[in-house]
C-alpha cells in the first residue's frame, strides 16, 4: 500500500502556536535550582519590573553549550513576564551555572508577597537547535521526554509508544537524508499508529499533544513541513490484524 504521511495536513502554526507548558521540564539530568533577584524598575507608582538570574544544576558528564531556560506564567497569575527566556554560557558537566542575562516579570507592589522569589513558573530547556537537547541519548528531546514521562505516568505502555513514536518524529526534524530512510521511518510511525490505536481510547488526541509537544517553536515547524514536502509516495508494509496485535503487544505489552 502507498501513502503519503497524513500527518503533513495538519495547521502546523495552529500546533506550535497553541502549544503550553503544562510543567516543568527538569530531567534527572538538568534542573533550575534557584532564581536570584538582581535588580527592580519602576514602571507606574505601584508596578515593578523585577529582574532575576536563574541558576541551574547539571548533572551529566558532557559540557553544555547555547543553553535557554524558557519561562511561562501560569495562566491564572496577575504578574506578567516581560523577558521570558534565560540564556547560559558553557555549562561545565557536573557543574552548575547562572544565567548570562535576567528574566523579568513585572507586578504590582501590592501583590507582591517576597520579591526575592518570582511566582510560581513553567520552564522548558533548549539549545535553539532543530533537534534540541538530548542529554541521555536515547533520540527523544528531552523536554519531550519530560513531557511523555510526566503526563503518562500512570499509563507505562502508551509512554513507551509515544517514546518510540517521538524518536521518529526527530528523524524527521533532522531532515530528509533518501528515499530508504523516509520509508523506514514511515513505515514504524505507520505501525506504531496502529498499535497507539489498538490500544489507546484517546490515541487521536495523544498523537495531536505529543506532536505539539515536539514541534514546539516556529524553525521546528519549519522542519517538519520541509520534510513533508519532500517526501513522496511511500510503500507502507502491510500486516494482517493478527499479526500487527503480536507485534504491538511483544514490543509494548509483554
Amino acid at each position: 500500500m502507498k501513502i503519503k504521511h497524513g500527518l503533513f495536513t495538519i495547521l502546523l502554526s495552529l500546533i506550535f502556536s497553541n502549544q503550553a507548558l503544562s510543567q516543568n521540564q527538569d530531567t534527572d539530568l538538568l534542573t533550575v535550582t534557584n532564581f536570584i533577584l538582581i535588580s527592580n524598575s519602576h514602571v507606574s507608582k505601584s508596578v515593578f519590573d523585577f529582574h532575576y538570574k536563574v541558576s541551574i544544576e547539571n548533572f551529566t558528564d558532557q559540557s553544555i553549550e547555547g543553553l535557554r531556560a524558557i519561562f511561562q506564567l501560569d495562566p491564572s497569575s496577575k504578574a506578567e513576564l516581560i523577558d521570558n527566556e534565560a540564556r547560559f554560557g558553557l555549562v561545565s558537566p557536573n557543574g552548575q551555572a547562572v544565567s548570562e542575562d535576567t528574566i523579568t516579570i513585572r507586578m504590582s507592589r501590592k501583590k507582591v508577597g517576597n520579591p526575592e522569589l518570582p511566582p510560581e513558573l513553567q520552564h522548558v530547556f533548549d539549545n535553539g537547535t532543530i533537534t534540541g537537547l538530548d542529554l541521555d541519548g536515547n533520540g527523544v528531546r528531552d523536554d519531550v521526554q519530560a513531557y511523555i514521562n510526566s503526563t503518562y505516568k500512570n499509563k507505562p505502555i502508551i509512554a513507551k509508544i509515544l517514546m518510540e513514536t517521538a524518536k521518529e518524529y526527530n528523524l524527521e526534524l533532522s531532515g530528509y537524508t533518501s528515499d530508504e530512510e523516509a520509508e523506514k521511518i514511515e513505515n514504524r510511525l505507520f505501525f506504531l499508529a496502529g498499535c497507539h490505536l489498538r490500544l489507546s481510547e484517546n490515541s487521536q488526541e495523544e498523537d495531536y499533544d505529543l506532536l505539539a509537544t515536539v514541534i514546539n517553536t516556529t524553525s521546528r515547524s519549519d522542519a517538519y513541513s520541509n520534510y513533508g514536502k519532500q517526501l513522496g509516495l511511500v510503500q507502507i508494509s502491510h500486516m494482517s490484524e493478527e499479526e500487527e496485535l503480536a507485534a504491538c503487544e511483544a514490543e509494548f505489552v509483554n
